[in-house]
């Protein structure tokens, strides 16, 4: 289920059919990074160059009035101290659209390494090894003492282990399925991050911040009991121990501390209405 699917579910019935638009003033709620949808008929806008109508033009970028999203940049401003200067190069508008669109790919493939790659593959053989060899000797140990119930003896090195990791075998299918939900709401939450938080997420630390907010996802995190970063269980039993991290993937467990705390750091003075404004809504 997409972004929009979603939308129209949580707020159907609408007292207006979408093709009433001509006959009323949309009143537009916030549903993506360059989505808005009408409380009152369903009318989907979608930010493009050619669809956005109520622009605003801006120094740098041309502005969707309806979502704030920016569907055009320029790297030539308009400015009194530009005409004072001389102009080097192309006098052309550039858009950064392109530029942002790669940067936003590398999400996709940063979820797919620690999800799909050959690391994850030797991680969950490894961490299941691991896992089958501290049960066995926890009944070996049981055994020795006296312990003759077998399945006394199995339940006690269960209980003994506390995981709630079930150390599945690397099932492709089920990854691929999991991956696509990370990609979906991290390619949502992420721009969002750049655009309305300001954390200017550069490209060189996209790896670090969509591992990170992967780990985080494990249990998802909520403030004024609004979901801003959505929990992703299957991620538990999927993602590897944080301490096999920086063995098989080069990265340090501390850089999720790292994350989480950047990421409230930026939320810490948002309220609950420029929340909603940014498409989070309450948890349930």
């Amino acid at each position: 289920m997409n972004s929009v699917t979603a939308w129209k579910v949580l707020r159907s019935p609408f007292a207006l059919t979408p093709l009433s638009v001509n006959f009323h003033k949309c009143e537009w709620e916030r549903i993506d990074v360059d989505k808005s949808g009408c409380l009152l008929c369903s009318q989907i806008h979608v930010c493009s160059v050619n669809t956005c109508k109520n622009i605003v033009q801006t120094t740098d970028s041309t502005v969707c009035e309806i979502t704030g999203f920016c569907v055009r940049n320029s790297n030539v401003m308009t400015t009194g101290y530009s005409e004072e200067v001389i102009s080097y190069g192309s006098s052309g508008v550039y858009t950064g659209d392109t530029k942002k669109q790669e940067i936003y790919d590398d999400i996709d493939t940063y979820v797919h390494e620690l999800l799909l790659s050959k690391q994850a593959v030797e991680v969950c053989q490894v961490e299941r090894k691991n896992y089958r060899t501290k049960i066995y000797n926890h009944i070996l140990r049981s055994a020795t003492a006296g312990k003759v119930d077998a399945i006394d003896m199995i339940q006690a090195a269960l209980q003994y282990t506390q995981e709630k990791k079930l150390y599945k075998s690397f099932n492709l299918i089920e990854r691929k399925s999991i991956a696509v939900l990370c990609c979906q709401q991290l390619r949502s939450t992420i721009p969002i991050c750049n655009m309305y938080l300001k954390m200017h997420i550069k490209r060189c630390d996209m790896r670090a911040v969509v591992f990170g907010l992967m780990f985080l996802m494990r249990s998802g995190i909520c403030i004024f009991d609004i979901c801003v970063l959505p929990s992703i269980v299957q991620l538990l039993q999927c993602l590897p121990n944080e301490s096999n991290l920086l063995k098989y993937f080069d990265f340090k467990s501390k850089n999720i501390t790292d994350i989480e705390n950047r990421f409230k750091f930026h939320l810490r003075h948002v309220s609950r209405a420029q929340m909603h404004k940014m498409g989070f809504h309450l948890s349930r």
